[in-house]
């Protein structure tokens, strides 16, 4: 009998080596870390970028909103600009036609038969007296005539006939011309192209150096014919309907 090679009659196995737990992985771990530092930049960028994006809507909003309330503020001021103007104009055009037709003044024939033509919203206060050194002396002004006593009231329209020829009453004013104070020009009625009269601005009373009016000066025979106002606002009338409509018989 042989003997037993294997005493204890264990089978014959392979050897396995034993499985290590929990082991460490060998080597070395830039790689992972190279990743986190990557991570952390693209991270970052993002960050700057929604920050800057935040920043640049918060400042185009505030820019729009600014430019909303300047074009409110602009269209707001346009359209009370317009709203003015219009009340304006209707206004001067209400005015224009409250003042259409227009009133009619003649003189007596032996003073000239002057005939004037005003606004109707003006009343007229004149004087006519052939024993007077003014045959006639007329006075004017919207509504009411303020107290023609009174000197230092001036009117929309003045007009007399004085019993002194013309050339006497253009020497009256050759001082003041001289002073700088007024000035002369030729001037011809349109309604009667045969005389030859003159216009006369500044201070045309002495009675009231400080003010200022517009005069036509128009020999009438033996006479002479003063038209003027004083009142800068009656201006536009007189130079629209005052002198287009005067006449006179020379």
């Amino acid at each position: 009998m042989q003997p037993d090679s294997n005493p204890q009659n264990i089978a014959q196995q392979p050897y396995i080596p034993p499985v290590a737990q929990n082991t460490v992985p060998r080597g070395p771990l830039l790689p992972q870390q190279k990743s986190n530092k990557i991570s952390i930049i693209i991270y970052s960028v993002l960050g700057l970028v929604i920050m800057g994006l935040l920043i640049f809507g918060l400042v185009s909003f505030t820019k729009m909103n600014k430019y909303k309330n300047n074009v409110d503020a602009l269209i707001s001021t346009a359209v009370n600009n317009a709203i003015q103007q219009t009340q304006t104009a209707d206004d001067t055009k209400y005015q224009t036609e409250a003042k259409s037709p227009n009133k009619t003044y003649i003189t007596p024939s032996a003073a000239g038969s002057v005939k004037i033509v005003y606004p109707k919203t003006w009343s007229a206060y004149i004087v006519e007296s052939q024993q007077s050194s003014n045959p006639v002396n007329a006075y004017f002004y919207p509504n009411f005539v303020p107290d023609v006593a009174n000197q230092a009231n001036i009117f929309s329209l003045r007009m007399q006939v004085i019993n002194t020829p013309y050339a006497q009453i253009m020497d009256q004013f050759t001082g003041q011309v001289a002073g700088g104070k007024l000035q002369i020009t030729a001037y011809i009625p349109k309604n009667v192209p045969s005389v030859t009269g003159s216009m006369v601005t500044g201070a045309i009373d002495p009675n009231q150096p400080n003010s200022t009016g517009t005069m036509v000066v128009l020999p009438l025979r033996d006479k002479t014919i003063e038209v003027w106002s004083e009142n800068a606002a009656a201006l536009d009338d007189f130079n629209a309907t005052i002198l287009p409509n005067l006449t006179f018989a020379p």
